[in-house]
């Protein structure tokens, strides 16, 4: 199975291109750095398509 990793990917444009992997079959780990709750419902959405989903809150700006 493919594995994809996203930064920023509970919001806007990360968000869409982890459903868009997960949609295509991509196990995904992404990161978030402020926004808890909608990485909790991208990683819900993405592992309804039966792939495997990782997320962490992490800072890459240091």
């Amino acid at each position: 199975m493919p594995v994809a990793v996203v930064t920023g990917g509970s919001t806007g444009i990360g968000a869409a291109v982890v459903k868009t992997l997960a949609k295509r079959g991509y196990d995904v780990a992404f990161t978030y750095l402020k926004s808890e709750k909608e990485a909790e419902a991208v990683a819900k959405e993405a592992e309804s398509h039966g792939v495997r989903i990782l997320y962490r809150r992490a800072d890459a700006t240091s």
